[in-house]
């Protein structure tokens, strides 16, 4: 049976052995480390045809692994942190250039309504090198992971490496039997070995997290993946000290992303509330009700979108340009498309491929023929790129409903993947090239969306409910006791 939707897949962990198997040295749940590479697994089998979403042969680059790993134990030695009221956990993917210094658009304005009293560490995206960051106050988390990781290499013993065969060998059996999907012995072997790792890895990660919250005594931890399986022992070891955690919204939060919906056994398991952060900060009431992580949910806004939008006066729409945003993985399908989207379209039209940032180094590297007929956007922000658009195309994107009060007419290519990691969404959708190409150039009006961003997606005043939030947090109110801060907006 191929799932229809999330729900359909979250039947696999909805089984009390999971909830039961802890590692050994810490009593963390073993299940998140490895919940959502499984799910993607599958995902990937079922929705992408053309490029896997879980590459098991993908190697690391060791020399440029080691070079940004070396550098990043100078800067680190050289930049001591100091004691903040909130430490940023982020993965560095949100970096913008600004007049040349990094800023990271997640992150950086929450640091900014504290008056910079925070600390971030990060880990280099891709593996580059960022610039400079503006207003410093940053640690590279490089050097602490990949000493972790190579001492799991060694420390996993006979006790570990049961309870990982036990826990894949129990999952790929709930999925054959529920969804008739099997794992195949090479990927099997490598989850078994990428769960023995990281479980072997539990203990050291957790002194390694103490260590931070020791140097830098945050009344608060920001993330930006809180509620992803990799972030159990992170999130556990700050419940242990005692900092609430609280993953901010950086991206797609629907009924159909893994990382933000659980079985029902999991929503009510203590033990696995424990491996998530105590806190999401969400653009928007709308995106809380789409999903049921075990969290405390509280409308923020967007901070980002809130600043690109007040410098918005000298961005001018481009008449007839269709903006095509990528998803990140399958990039060969959506060159593809933009090339038969331009060779049907009119002389009127410009289409434009925008690569998502997982995806851009990659695109931005390949021979401008490779652009026949349509363009790339290499604009670092999205919001000028989404103003300038007269259409938004895309499959699977938050931009789309950053569009939303930016670009006249926005579409949802629809497909198997769109509808299982979309199922509740207000655009219109195309299920062919030729479809679109027809709904744009008819007089039908399909696609347009009236009026401005709905305060149900976006929240006004991220300043108010932040400081709300923030005050709540730092006077004891809400953290682990099921209650938002008072003011902050909980659930909208």
């Amino acid at each position: 049976m191929k799932p229809v939707t999330l729900q359909d897949l979250l039947e696999v962990e909805n089984d009390s052995f999971f909830p039961g198997c802890v590692c050994p040295s810490t009593g963390i749940l073993v299940w998140p480390t490895i919940r959502n590479i499984f799910f993607r697994l599958i995902i990937s089998d079922w929705f992408y045809s053309s490029e896997p979403l879980v590459d098991v042969a993908r190697k690391p680059r060791a020399i440029q692994v080691g070079q940004v790993v070396a550098r990043a134990v100078l800067h680190n030695f050289a930049h001591p942190p100091r004691p903040s009221s909130m430490l940023i956990y982020a993965t560095g993917a949100g970096l913008l250039k600004h007049n040349g210094f990094s800023r990271n658009r997640y992150t950086h304005y929450f640091s900014e309504a504290l008056g910079g009293d925070s600390w971030s560490i990060e880990m280099p995206f891709n593996c580059e090198w960022p610039p400079p960051r503006e207003g410093g106050r940053l640690s590279f988390t490089m050097p602490g992971l990949a000493a972790i990781a190579l001492f799991s290499r060694i420390a996993v013993t006979g006790a570990v490496q049961r309870i990982a065969e036990e826990v894949v060998e129990h999952a790929m059996f709930r999925a054959n039997s529920l969804l008739g999907w099997q794992l195949d012995y090479a990927r099997r072997k490598w989850l078994v070995t990428c769960c023995a790792r990281q479980v072997a890895g539990y203990p050291l990660k957790r002194k390694w997290h103490k260590g931070w919250l020791e140097r830098i005594k945050p009344r608060l931890v920001l993330v930006e993946e809180g509620c992803y399986g990799h972030m159990a022992v992170f999130n556990a070891t700050s419940r242990e000290c005692g900092v609430a955690v609280a993953e901010y919204q950086h991206g797609i939060a629907t009924g159909g992303h893994d990382a933000y919906n659980v079985a029902p056994v999991l929503e009510r398991c203590e033990a696995y509330r424990h491996t998530m952060p105590d806190y999401f900060l969400g653009y928007g009431a709308w995106w809380n009700r789409q999903f049921n992580a075990p969290t405390e949910k509280v409308v923020i806004g967007n901070p980002h979108r809130t600043a690109c939008l007040d410098r918005r006066t000298p961005w001018v729409r481009e008449q007839g340009l269709i903006l095509v945003l990528g998803e990140g993985i399958e990039t060969n399908s959506y060159l593809d498309f933009c090339r038969q989207l331009g060779s049907i379209m009119s002389s009127n039209y410009k289409v434009v491929f925008r690569p998502h940032p997982l995806e851009r180094s990659r695109v931005f590297a390949l021979p401008s023929a490779i652009a026949q007929g349509f363009q790339i956007d290499r604009e670092p922000d999205i919001y000028p790129s989404l103003a300038g658009a007269d259409v938004v195309v895309a499959e699977l994107s938050t931009g789309l409903f950053e569009a939303v009060g930016l670009t006249r007419r926005i579409f949802v290519w629809n497909t198997a993947k769109s509808r299982f990691g979309l199922p509740n969404h207000p655009f219109a959708s195309f299920d062919t090239v030729t479809d679109l190409a027809r709904m744009i150039q008819g007089d039908s009006g399909a696609g347009v969306v009236s009026g401005g961003a709905p305060e149900e997606i976006w929240a006004a005043d991220w300043q108010g409910r932040f400081r709300s939030f923030i005050d709540g947090v730092f006077e004891g109110k809400g953290s682990g006791t099921g209650k938002a801060p008072p003011g902050a907006g909980h659930e909208g």
